[in-house]
């Protein structure tokens, strides 16, 4: 499935990526930065930064969690 295209000619270029979600928070804390990222993010890891919405209509993304039995009693993805 292809995320949904954004007319990019208005918008300014990405400046930085992070490996991980995790990361977001230590490096755009104290700043002026700002990320644009799913809105259950405000839920846990992002907890702890402002957030509000997006200033134009986007279309939804629907998002999957693929998941193997043999994780189920993993204590790290518990």
């Amino acid at each position: 499935m292809a995320l949904p295209s954004l007319d990019r000619s208005a918008k300014n270029p990405a400046t930085v990526a992070v490996p991980n979600f995790s990361l977001l928070p230590a490096f755009i804390q104290g700043t002026k930065l700002i990320t644009t990222q799913l809105g259950f993010m405000s839920l846990g890891v992002l907890k702890d930064l402002d957030s509000s919405p997006l200033p134009m209509k986007t279309k939804s993304l629907s998002m999957y969690m693929v998941w193997h039995q043999r994780d189920h009693d993993d204590l790290a993805h518990k």
